[in-house]
């Protein structure tokens, strides 16, 4: 998903001119006030030249974004209690905390999503729809830190919050209730208990049918889920079957183009390879790679996800120069997207190194098979060399928080002597 970031040089442009249209600037300070706007716009434009990565660009101007918005929503929830600031402040935590994530700062994303929780605790109640929600948010960023048992407690938590409740739930507290079952489902699924990750997925099936109706993206989701589900426990022909049952519900709802579809692509490949059914596999791998090279960037995860599908494919196929093309193109991005706990990037070397042995290249498997065992864990605050959002970030944030004041200042000064001169 592509995320809509603002400039804080066009943020400062705005004021300017709802100043100069309230009558709040003479005319000596409309010149400053669009001469300080160049000056700024010229200093963010420096800024992110800087920066080479187009997707780093995006996440400086999204964080400086979310920053500034939640550094004004807390001090607006501190003098306005109740709860409508409160729902404020917490759209902006979960905001800032996907930025925290999509970057692979954990732990930081981590502790925007305690303290949403407690927002949600204290300005409502426990066991409130919107408390649920933000323990369902917190049992996704820790899975996604790797802490799958506790993530897994407490999605089962907010799920037991709100099922015995389940005929008497309001339209949005039921989609909280399928979120936290398809997380939960998920989470079964990483710890390979199919069993009740596949229950969980039916139950949110089933609620999804009744709340959207069965025909919808939703319930397709949920077959999605299931087929990745037996796709994990390696049994591929029923994975295929729901997969295919997913792809033909959102063909039929028109939506062959959603971001659902690549995915549904890619796992149905995977099915089909399991099945040694590889040239309908590699048509559909492609089918999904080639979407998401239109929809995302060169870097995404995603696109590792289809490189290390391709390179396996053709390593089966026995094709050695282009399974080490992909698997190499694979590494390269999950260097900078490892997972959690570098559980995805060890995947590729793992599987690379047991494609080159193989083939008889020991020297370079040996060297890829040293290089799972001796990797570490990154912590979140090295994830700033990846996007580098901290300094560059801080400081637009800086100006952002600074501009309302600047114009206050420099407009009362203003007035003040032109007050004066009149005398």
């Amino acid at each position: 998903m592509k995320r809509q970031v603002i400039s804080p040089a066009f943020v400062y442009l705005f004021a300017c001119l709802i100043c100069i249209w309230i009558g709040r600037y003479e005319p000596l300070g409309a010149e400053i006030g669009f001469c300080f706007f160049f000056f700024l716009w010229l200093i963010e434009q420096l800024a992110l030249i800087a920066i080479k990565s187009y997707h780093a660009r995006q996440y400086v101007l999204a964080e400086c974004t979310a920053r500034a918005s939640l550094f004004f929503r807390r001090f607006g929830a501190r003098l306005l209690p109740g709860g409508y600031p409160a729902m404020l402040l917490i759209a902006d935590l979960n905001t800032y905390e996907g930025i925290l994530v999509d970057q692979q700062r954990f732990d930081e994303a981590l502790a925007l999503s305690q303290e949403a929780v407690k927002v949600a605790i204290s300005k409502f109640k426990e066991g409130s729809g919107e408390h649920v929600a933000q323990m369902i948010n917190q049992s996704y960023v820790l899975g996604m830190r790797g802490d799958a048992e506790q993530a897994e407690r407490i999605a089962e938590k907010a799920v037991n919050m709100l099922e015995p409740r389940i005929k008497s739930l309001s339209k949005v507290q039921a989609e909280n209730l399928c979120l936290a079952l398809n997380n939960l489902g998920v989470m079964y699924v990483d710890q390979r208990k199919v069993d009740k990750a596949l229950a969980a997925f039916e139950k949110s099936i089933n609620l999804k049918a009744t709340v959207f109706g069965a025909n919808t993206e939703a319930v397709a989701l949920g077959y999605s889920n299931q087929g990745y589900a037996l796709l994990k426990a390696e049994k591929y022909e029923a994975a295929e079957q729901f997969i295919r049952r997913a792809l033909k519900l959102i063909s039929e709802k028109g939506s062959v183009e959603g971001p659902l579809v690549p995915t549904l692509h890619n796992n149905l490949g995977e099915a089909l390879r399991g099945q040694g059914k590889l040239d309908e596999s590699e048509h559909h791998l492609w089918q999904s790679c080639k979407q998401r090279m239109v929809d995302l960037t060169p870097q995404h995860p995603h696109m590792g996800y289809s490189y290390h599908n391709l390179g396996s494919l053709y390593a089966d196929k026995g094709d050695k120069e282009r399974a080490s093309e992909y698997f190499k193109k694979a590494v390269e991005i999950r260097k900078i997207h490892p997972g959690a706990r570098n559980a995805e990037l060890n995947d590729t070397l793992k599987r690379y190194g047991e494609f080159l042995r193989k083939n008889g290249d020991d020297a370079e498997a040996q060297r890829l098979e040293s290089a799972i065992t001796s990797l570490p864990i990154k912590k979140q605050k090295a994830q700033s060399g990846t996007y580098p959002t901290e300094l560059v970030g801080k400081l637009l944030v800086a100006i952002v928080i600074l501009l309302p004041l600047i114009l206050l200042v420099s407009g009362a000064a203003l007035r003040v002597v032109s007050l004066h001169g009149s005398r």
